[in-house]
């Protein structure tokens, strides 16, 4: 991120309403319980934030006269308030201390945070967006560092302004939902992050940390933290098998006592989940 704050200075864009992105999202209400009336102002902000993206100072940049335009700067300065506002802070209703994500404020301090902005319209084809996305997986694994114990803090984040908030669950999540176990058996996670986001906080039911302005997907490294998000009930259970051996083929090298406990739950579920399919 410390690119997109470079070149922000440089062309002399140096305002940046970072609570349009933390006090002004709604993170509290169930996207299905929004009103009508509160719908459409989300989306005309999402059109105040397009057309905020226009301003400029001298010489106009372009798509096709600068490799990062304008428009794509002002969602790469908003994904970046997210992170160093919300994600890299704490907040009251998170149900534990420390910050919102415990590996933003690392990941921004070791400038191993990527962003990509991608037009790629409205509603664009499953076939293609999944396409797109799994085209990233060699390039996140060609980034630095390979090795050490500053690979976990590798992460990529992909920019869709283009999808439109009505359009956000079926192409957001649903690209997430139909590539995670490629990316699981990689070693890697899929997040989804748009405005009407319903996942909620592991520690509050009530709380919704994955809404994002522009509708997003961020690839990063498996960590041993994850098994929470492996074994739900929307999975088959053979999802779960598959998951839970990609998990432990990734974890089971780390150190730590809390890191062996999460390994040893691990293994009891996969035995679990390993019976039942042999009962059936």
């Amino acid at each position: 991120m410390t690119e997109v704050d470079a070149l922000a200075l440089t062309r002399q864009l140096v305002t940046c309403d970072c609570s349009r992105v933390t006090d002004g999202t709604d993170m509290l209400t169930p996207s299905h319980a929004l009103s009508s009336d509160e719908l459409v102002g989300i989306d005309t902000l999402s059109t105040l934030d397009a057309l905020g993206a226009l301003a400029s100072s001298g010489e106009p940049h372009t798509p096709t006269r600068a490799k990062v335009s304008n428009f794509d700067l002002h969602q790469l300065r908003l994904a970046g308030c997210y992170m160093r506002e919300f994600l890299s802070r704490p907040h009251p209703l998170l149900g534990r201390s420390g910050p919102t994500c415990p590996f933003v404020p690392k990941a921004l301090k070791l400038d191993s945070m990527r962003a990509a902005v991608l037009r790629c319209g409205p509603r664009p084809s499953a076939e293609a967006m999944h396409a797109l996305v799994r085209g990233f997986i060699p390039r996140f694994e060609r980034l630095e560092p390979h090795t050490g114990p500053t690979l976990v803090f590798k992460a990529i984040v992909l920019l869709f302004p283009d999808v439109p908030l009505e359009n956000a669950a079926e192409v957001i999540d649903g690209t997430q939902r139909a590539l995670k176990a490629e990316f699981v058996a990689r070693g890697l996670m899929l997040g989804e992050f748009h405005l009407k986001n319903n996942s909620t906080g592991l520690h509050n039911a009530a709380f919704y940390p994955l809404r994002t302005v522009c509708p997003s997907l961020a690839i990063r490294h498996m960590v041993p933290q994850d098994l929470v998000f492996l074994t739900g009930d929307q999975y088959s259970r053979a999802q779960c098998i598959g998951f839970l051996q990609s998990y432990l083929n990734k974890v089971s090298g780390a150190k730590g006592a809390k890191v062996a406990a999460d390994v040893a739950h691990a293994r009891e579920l996969l035995k679990q989940f390993e019976g039942s399919d042999a009962d059936r």
